[in-house]
């Protein structure tokens, strides 16, 4: 896999398919537009897919997706608006990534559980850090009581 540039568009007709781990395709810089068409998807994983560039906004029509994997994704630089729309959502990994904003719909998603470094979501606003190790920290939004972002 560390070969692949695009995934087919043809991807997207797997109704029925849970799990999608595209692992260390440094190579892969685009995801299919209608990736939300994969409404049964619950993991998505795009861990050191360091050349993609961006989520398409589509992936917020995915109803059962409750584990994103973004880690060292380092050219994705934001989530769609809309994110705040995955409701079945409980943890995001956004380690090591180019993220430098989160939408504010992120902050209607109750129990959403990210995990980042602890200085980058102390940037975003979130005040209610749980630490895991030295360098890295997660947060639950719902710990937030409907606070927003400085």
């Amino acid at each position: 896999m560390k070969e692949i540039r695009r995934l087919p568009d043809s991807i997207c007709m797997l109704k029925h398919l849970k799990y999608l781990k595209l692992r260390y395709c440094q190579l892969l810089e685009q995801l299919p537009k209608d990736l939300g068409m994969l409404e049964s998807l619950e993991e998505l994983h795009l861990t050191d897919c360091i050349s993609l560039r961006e989520i398409p906004k589509s992936i917020c029509k995915m109803k059962s997706l409750k584990f994103l994997d973004l880690r060292f994704c380092i050219l994705v630089e934001n989530l769609p608006e809309e994110f705040g729309r995955l409701e079945s959502l409980e943890e995001t990994n956004i380690e090591g990534a180019g993220i430098g904003h989160l939408p504010q719909s992120i902050f209607e998603l109750k129990g959403l559980h990210i995990v980042g470094s602890r200085w980058r979501l102390e940037s975003y606003g979130f005040t209610s850090l749980k630490q895991i190790s030295t360098y890295t920290a997660s947060c639950y939004i719902r710990d937030l009581q409907h606070e927003s972002p400085l």
